[in-house]
């Protein structure tokens, strides 16, 4: 497991890459509302380990270790995260 730093238009995306550093990324995995790609540890990182693949769980907006600006009054939307999703892509 490994902390990276992803840089977007609008700052810093936290996400954990799950499996070794040299394997090829076989999945991005975007967590539900109200967690964060910690919480799901127990379950990316045995479903990664000896695929030859590695997982990377994105701290989305307002979540985790994400620095992105979130202004809670004005999210009219689901937009501005998968914004920032197409964005890692």
């Amino acid at each position: 497991m490994q902390r990276i730093t992803i840089d977007l238009p609008d700052g810093p995306l936290s996400a954990i890459r799950f499996g070794a550093e040299t394997d090829p990324l076989g999945l991005i995995f975007c967590h539900a509302n109200g967690f964060n790609a910690q919480a799901y540890r127990a379950v990316l990182e045995p479903a990664m380990d000896g695929t030859g693949r590695s997982a990377l769980a994105l701290d989305l907006r307002g979540h985790g270790k994400t620095e992105l600006p979130t202004d809670l009054a004005r999210l009219a939307s689901w937009q501005i995260f998968a914004d920032d999703i197409a964005d890692v892509f």
